[in-house]
Parts: C-alpha cells; structure tokens; sequence
C-alpha cells in the first residue's frame, strides 16, 4: 500500500481520479449478487415474437452520446458491420451530446464505413454537454478531417426522428440509444406538425419495434447515461410506448473489446480511436468495457445465445439511482447472462474486424 501511494503522488489528480472511479465501477460490478438469476427468460415471449419477424435488413436508428467513452466509436463501428452483414439498414444517426465535436466525429466514422450520405443528427440546447477526457473527439477530428465534407450540417435531432419515422411501415423500426434520453425525450413530446400529423409519442408507438438502450445499472447504482439527463431519462423510462431492453451496466462492464480491433488499418477512425485511447496512462490495456457494443448486438441480431431477458419495469429512486421490479407483464426488459461471456467478447472482436462494403 506505500508503494502504492506513492505512485500515486505522480499521476496527475485527474488521471488519479479516473482510475479510482474506474476501480469502483469495476469492484462495484464485480462484487454484484448474481442469486437471483432467472433459470429461463421470462416475459421474453413479445421481444422473441419481433426479433423472429424481423424483415431484412431491419431499419434502425443509432443515438449515441459520442464523446464520454470511446466505446460509442467501436459501437457504431459494429453497427455497419452489421448492417454490411444484411442485419440491419441503418436510416440516421443522432448524437445525444452537446459538445461541438460529437456529431462531426459520428460523420467520420459513417462516412469511412458507408460515404457522406448518412444523415446526422444534433441534439437540442436541453441536451448535455460533456467531453473526454483523454480529447480523443479533437484527436479524431484532427486526425481523420479529410473524412468531413466541406459542407456538414447537421439536422435537429427530433426533426430527423419524426421525417425517418414517419417514412417507415408501422412496427418497422428499432432505436439504439447508447448515450442520454435528451433526444428520445424530445421526439415524445413533439407536436404534430408538416412531416406527420401524429404527436412523437403517437409516432413512437405507431412506427417503432423497440428501444435498446445501454443504461441502468442493478440491482441499484447510478448509471452515467441516465444521470446526465434525470429529467428526460425519468420520462423516457415512465412514458415509452413500446417495448424497451437494456443492457445495463454491469452486464457489459466485464467483457473487454477492442484489442485486436485498435490493430486495424489507422485509416479506420474507430479503431484509431481505440489505439489513441487504450493503454493510455495505464487505462484500458485489457481492452475497454463493451456495454454499448451488446446493446447494438441485441437490437440487430438478438440477444441468443449468450442472455437470457426478464420483464418488468427499470425504475429511478429519490437519489437517481436505477433499480428493477420483475413483472412478467412489463414493458421493460433485463438482461441475464445464460453462459460464460467469453464467447461474446470472441464474438464481438471478431465481428469488429469487418472492412466496410460501403453499399450505400
């Protein structure tokens, strides 16, 4: 323990506390009462019923916070893996984050797998703002600039929601969100307007499958995603329509990806993104937590046959902390573990070596 700490003398205060914060997410995770794990899935039977109905490719849109962790980059990246795969048709994809970095780098990385024509989407002046610590958004813009075009304008995020939703056959679409409900909120309490005479909340119901979501953190903690915005995460969790799965954090905060992937060509963004950042100070050099990742793999190919799902409802106490009542009839879904995950970290660094058709 002196040794210890007197390491810790020389490692800059910011870095000291951010590799405490991570210990205590790690430890936190670790030390999780696993007893009262379902032995089947139950309520599973709806999402099983949409999964099995999927047409091909399933159109889904990605909402990110792209800029906290560098996880949203591997993320998105998985996304056009799949959607190269035939899984999925990806119609836009919305940043959830304020920062004036977030959508320009969601464009790099569209733009590398897929060409300049996927619309992006910015969030509102009610969204927050939050950086990276290591500046990697600064860094992949820096680095891969020649990946903007000229022109990047960017669309209001419930605008974009409403004109991609609207265009869709009725329980056609799944939303991924892996960052803050800010936008999800705004598209429920949008009004009708030129694109669709339907309240967002009316179109949410009319025109999506399901929401998977990396948030929520049980059996209770406070989970980054949901605290950064607790107004439109708590109007999110009561007021969405249709069904909604999430992969909390302790499910994804123990299957390490990324260190094949950060050894791909430095002209893909994403895994620049991940050389840049893994190992950096000491952080991440087993690979970098993969909640996001599973939460894009579930919506576009299933959760099977690595979780089991639960029903019921993900709630917020008084201190914004995330806690679960099972309720076979709930409109909230869980995931369990079924198997040692070890297959799924395999599966999803294979999956991310994928080098982009660009079909579109």
């Amino acid at each position: 323990m002196e040794q210890l700490s007197a390491d810790m003398i020389k490692v800059p205060m910011l870095l000291r506390n951010t590799l405490l914060l991570y210990v205590f997410f790690y430890v936190s995770a670790c030390s999780i009462d696993y007893t009262d794990t379902p032995q089947r899935s139950e309520g599973s039977e709806r999402i099983d019923s949409l999964l099995n109905r999927q047409s091909s490719p399933c159109p889904v849109i990605f909402d990110t916070d792209m800029g906290p962790d560098y996880e949203d980059a591997g993320a998105l990246a998985l996304l056009h893996t799949y959607a190269d795969s035939g899984y999925v048709k990806i119609l836009a994809t919305m940043t959830s984050n304020r920062s004036p970095y977030a959508a320009q780098v969601v464009q790099i990385i569209n733009t590398y797998y897929r060409g300049s024509r996927l619309p992006v989407g910015k969030p509102g002046q009610e969204a927050p703002v939050k950086g990276a610590w290591q500046k990697w958004p600064e860094f992949a813009i820096k680095q891969y600039a020649r990946l903007l075009p000229p022109n990047h304008n960017y669309e209001k995020a419930v605008n974009l929601y409403r004109k991609q939703l609207a265009a869709q056959p009725d329980k056609s679409v799944r939303i991924i969100s892996t960052g803050f409900f800010s936008n999800l909120d705004k598209l429920l309490t949008s009004a009708p307007d030129s694109i669709s005479p339907l309240t967002g909340k009316e179109l949410v119901k009319q025109k999506v499958q399901f929401l998977a979501a990396s948030a929520g953190w049980l059996p209770m903690g406070k989970d980054f995603n949901i605290v950064m915005d607790t107004k439109a995460s708590t109007h999110v969790l009561e007021e969405w329509p249709t069904p909604l799965i999430f992969c909390t954090f302790e499910i994804g905060s123990s299957v390490k990806t990324g260190k094949t992937f950060q050894k791909l060509t430095p002209n893909n963004p994403a895994a620049g993104i991940y050389q840049y950042c893994m190992g950096y100070e000491g952080v991440d050099n087993d690979g970098r937590m993969s909640n996001d990742m599973i939460t894009v793999m579930l919506a576009s190919r299933g959760y099977q046959p690595y979780f089991l799902l639960q029903a019921g409802t993900m709630k917020l106490d008084e201190r914004q902390n995330t806690y679960w009542e099972s309720d076979i009839t709930g409109n909230h879904f869980r995931l369990f573990y079924k198997r040692n995950n070890t297959r799924l970290q395999h599966d999803l660094e294979k999956a991310l070596q994928h080098q982009p058709a660009k079909l579109d």
